[in-house]
């Protein structure tokens, strides 16, 4: 399992190249000036032909939305099938980060997370807006893996369509500590609820090793669900980056709606294959 903080960090820095792509600063200022335009002549902005930049945008922000997807799943975010263990929760990630001046950086983000006793699983987020050339203000994520299907989908409710992909698997729950790190038990402990099992494992680079003069410690507390076979907590301290913590909330042991997992009615539907690969489209014979 990739630590939370990294993650979260691989997350928002695909985010926002795939934000960049085709659009400029002046974008937001532009599109808010040319609506004026269209409501002064009473037409409707879906009766306009799109402009270039129009378009360039709209791919901008289909192209994040696959590099999103592509981070979360890519960098772990569907493991090995876990069936006949259904929930629902909110995960909540805040990270921490301390300046030398004494003021912090305290950033939270919350995803939505369900489960069916099928193993499909489905995960809801908003990102707030990333800066002033970002296209995306906010965007809402949901990302729905199918592995009965064997597709995962990409549904955005800005264009009513859904997208998907050859479902990508990430393999054995089974992971090999960190060369250098250094595992100990914290035992059980009762978490929202839940039993479960601690672990604490440090992780110490070497003095030279990224150009610190003195040894980096990284501690990271993480706390695993039998139950439903997930985590519900972990801290990770990490001097570079702040402190990490991730807590899952609200945890409800029930079937989840069958139509969270389904294509949503009216929406136009578009086969990708994985992000960057593309396979042959049930529409094209």
């Amino acid at each position: 399992m990739i630590p939370c903080t990294d993650l979260f960090r691989s997350i928002i820095l695909v985010l926002v190249v795939g934000c960049t792509w085709a659009q400029e600063p002046d974008d937001a200022q532009r599109k808010a000036k040319l609506e004026a335009e269209r409501r002064q002549l009473g037409t409707s902005p879906r009766a306009q032909p799109a402009s270039p930049r129009d378009a360039a945008a709209d791919y901008a922000q289909k192209r994040a939305a696959e590099a999103m997807h592509s981070a979360v799943l890519t960098l772990g975010g569907n493991g090995p099938v876990v069936k006949d263990k259904p929930y629902r929760a909110l995960a909540v990630t805040e990270t921490v980060r301390s300046l030398t001046d004494g003021n912090r950086i305290v950033r939270q983000n919350s995803t939505q997370h369900y489960r069916d006793r099928m193993g499909r699983t489905r995960r809801e987020q908003t990102i707030e807006t990333l800066g002033g050339s970002t296209p995306i203000t906010p965007l809402r994520m949901v990302v729905i893996s199918d592995p009965v299907a064997g597709l995962d989908y990409i549904v955005d409710d800005s264009r009513m369509s859904v997208r998907k992909f050859a479902r990508y698997e990430s393999g054995s729950p089974d992971r090999k500590p960190a060369p250098g790190s250094i595992e100990s038990s914290l035992g059980t402990r009762m978490i929202e609820g839940m039993e479960c099992n601690g672990t604490r494992t440090i992780v110490t680079l070497p003095a030279g090793q990224i150009g610190n003069v003195l040894p980096i410690e990284i501690v990271t507390e993480s706390w695993y669900s039998p139950a439903i076979e997930a985590l519900v907590r972990s801290t990770t301290s990490d001097p570079r980056f702040g402190q990490t913590s991730y807590t899952l909330r609200d945890i409800v042991l029930e079937e989840p709606r069958r139509s969270l997992f389904e294509t949503p009615p009216g929406y136009k539907v578009e086969f990708e294959g994985r992000p960057g690969v593309m396979m042959n489209r049930p529409d094209r014979h």
